[in-house]
């Protein structure tokens, strides 16, 4: 049957409280989506079509996007209303034919939340927490036009809410990962791989929360979701290499934030995890990217973004911080991804962002040079390597280490 528009539905839900409808879920629903809960495209009085992007305290006065102008011409990027406006209808499902770029939607709306964290600023030099200029965004933007960005499970965020509370309720936190199957068959997956290392066989759901602890589990199921959002051929074996060097990634780095002093290693881990997701987003846009780029990424890990940016009007970094923005990581993980290329690291002024930049960049390196089996060193690999140990005050033996560890532990990911 026809679906019905949101504000419609909205209406009925509070119309039916306390006869269809339990009177607390009734008002609660409304508090928390608002009469046009975000993603509702709605025309306005004016004649321009927008897209709610946030709800308010006015559960019928949403946050607005412009997607279409008055001749219904695309706006893009959407462009934001910060002045009054008059919702003259909302739009059923079906009759929704204006194919939003949802990417440009959401990206444009997270950096602008944020504006004194992520503008640009003058050619003297880096603020302490810029992230891309709106020219890159909406180079970006066009660049990988066409490939799906995904959505945030409903999931992650209602774990999230869950596990943010005082006194958090393990056997909800368990059901509501329990019950996506897909995506608990990852997390047993994933957490039973010698990547977590763990003593004994993980069995359940809640075993994984009890015996990682819940900041560790949100993680995993964090890494779990991202898996099953981005897909791909579960055979394809380029792929199974993907995850596998970037959850390497993520564990290597939070084992080197071990070794540096505040910084959290489950941040880091998020980190190492997304800082890649820019190059599979290319490569499912551009066939000729991962031929192409990925070994120039080892040899060249400076300039691989001047060469990215010249062939295909974007780069991974920018990428994997959109990514990394949409899902909701922090600013200060979203800006690390960014700058994990930047040379020298000491144009950042915020100490947390260049460390973890340092971090993922070093991680990176143990990484490749694990998996690739490339050991010659070019110029620009030997300056890279010591700009971030430089930067984190760690030393060649400590790298050594990890780098047997991670060999150790790639080794037995690649036997299983």
């Amino acid at each position: 049957r026809p679906g019905l528009a949101p504000d419609k539905v909205a209406k009925e839900v509070f119309i039916k409280r306390g006869k269809h409808v339990n009177s607390a879920v009734s008002s609660m629903f409304i508090k928390t989506f608002g009469i046009y809960p975000p993603g509702t495209v709605v025309k306005l009085k004016s004649g321009e079509t927008a897209v709610a992007t946030h709800t308010t305290k006015d559960p019928q006065r949403p946050e607005l996007s412009i997607i279409l102008d008055k001749n219904q011409q695309a706006v893009s990027p959407p462009k934001s209303i910060d002045s009054e406006y008059v919702i003259a209808s909302a739009l059923r499902p079906e009759l929704n034919n204006s194919h939003i770029d949802t990417l440009s939607l959401w990206a444009l709306n997270t950096t602008q939340d944020e504006t004194d964290k992520t503008q640009q600023v003058t050619a003297d030099g880096l603020d302490s927490m810029q992230g891309p200029s709106q020219d890159e965004l909406k180079r970006a933007y066009a660049a990988i036009k066409g490939v799906e960005i995904p959505p945030v499970p409903q999931t992650i965020f209602d774990l999230r809410a869950e596990i943010s509370k005082e006194e958090p309720d393990m056997d909800k936190i368990s059901e509501l990962v329990s019950t996506e199957i897909m995506l608990s068959g990852i997390v047993m997956k994933t957490v039973n791989s010698p990547l977590f290392g763990l003593a004994s066989k993980v069995t359940s759901i809640k075993h994984a929360m009890m015996v990682m602890g819940l900041k560790r589990f949100n993680d995993l199921v964090l890494t779990s979701a991202l898996k099953k959002a981005i897909g791909g051929n579960n055979d394809d074996p380029r792929m199974h290499q993907f995850w596998a060097e970037s959850s390497a990634v993520g564990h290597c780095a939070s084992r080197i934030a071990s070794l540096v002093e505040d910084a959290d290693r489950d941040e880091a881990y998020m980190a190492g995890l997304f800082q890649a997701c820019g190059s599979l987003f290319l490569a499912k846009k551009f066939p000729d990217y991962s031929d192409t780029m990925l070994s120039k990424a080892f040899m060249t890990p400076f300039s691989v973004i001047a060469a990215e940016n010249k062939m295909y009007g974007t780069n991974h970094a920018t990428v994997s911080f959109l990514m990394a923005k949409h899902w909701q990581l922090p600013v200060s993980t979203c800006l690390s991804i960014y700058h994990h290329h930047t040379q020298p690291l000491s144009k950042l002024n915020d100490d947390k962002v260049r460390a973890f930049a340092a971090i993922l960049a070093l991680s990176t390196m143990i990484v490749e040079w694990v998996c690739f089996a490339k050991h010659e060193e070019t110029d620009e690999r030997v300056a890279y390597r010591k700009q971030a140990i430089s930067e984190l005050y760690i030393s060649e033996a400590e790298v050594e280490e990890i780098q047997l560890d991670i060999t150790d532990m790639l080794l037995k990911e690649i036997e299983s």
